[in-house]
């Protein structure tokens, strides 16, 4: 009865250690982080009175990790200082709703050259998925990620040059700055960027998914509204080139 009224600290970190040496190699850093504040949610425990919730640990130790990590860090990293997996059973626990971001209900393209900024901090606020309006009748989302995956180790991210051969015979070549914003979403198709603000859907060779359509090299320029992308917008192509080569590497910011 005095076990249960009132938690020993010695017994209640060694078995908390435990937990932890089971799963630490998933998520070290973080699982750590958890570990203190169960410790300090078990020291503090009061003995429970009449009509008190009993899950009212829960809701301290969920309220303490709701704070925002100061650290640079995103929810692919830590979610509010705890996983989402952790997070998410506790508000089922307490019978609340799982705690999402919602997708920007419009979205516009970034400064050129603060594209990289951009996606930082998309991925930081947990915004960088969003709707690409309709496209065949079935809706898209891009995002934000500013890489699309490959095959190998290096996948295609930062600022470089895409170059268009257009014309027949003798081919004129047309070089324009880009930058890679990231990609839509379950595609090997990329959202590049140019300078004068206009978008382009990319088919990247030796992307690991399949494109959003057509083969790899080629690249359509897309129609963007002056109010902006919704989830109610058509995708529509303005021109499309077949022969396009895009060569990008990281952006230091020196």
């Amino acid at each position: 009865m005095i076990r249960h009224q009132s938690p020993v600290p010695e017994e209640v970190d060694s078995h908390i250690h435990e937990i932890i040496e089971a799963y630490k190699e998933n998520s070290e850093k973080i699982l750590y982080s958890f570990k203190d504040d169960l410790i300090n949610v078990f020291r503090n425990a009061k003995l429970k009175q009449p009509g008190e919730n009993p899950n009212f640990f829960l809701r301290d130790l969920l309220d303490r990790c709701m704070l925002r990590s100061r650290g640079f860090a995103n929810s692919n990293v830590v979610q509010w200082e705890m996983t989402p997996e952790i997070l998410d059973y506790i508000t089922a626990v307490l019978g609340e709703t799982p705690i999402v971001k919602e997708s920007p209900l419009v979205w516009l393209p970034p400064e050129f050259y603060q594209a990289e900024t951009y996606c930082y901090r998309a991925c930081m606020d947990d915004t960088q998925v969003f709707d690409f309006g309709y496209f065949k009748g079935e809706q898209i989302q891009g995002t934000m990620e500013g890489s699309v995956e490959c095959w190998g180790e290096d996948h295609f991210s930062g600022r470089g040059t895409m170059t268009i051969a257009v014309g027949s015979g003798r081919l004129r070549r047309i070089d324009i700055k880009v930058v890679v914003l990231g990609y839509i979403i379950c595609t090997g198709t990329g959202i590049l960027l140019d300078a004068s603000s206009r978008i382009w859907f990319y088919n990247v060779p030796d992307s690991v998914d399949l494109y959003l359509e057509g083969n790899s090299g080629q690249v359509p320029l897309v129609a963007i509204p002056s109010t902006g992308m919704t989830k109610y917008t058509e995708v529509r192509f303005l021109e499309r080139y077949d022969k396009v080569d895009v060569v990008v590497k990281e952006h230091r910011g020196d």
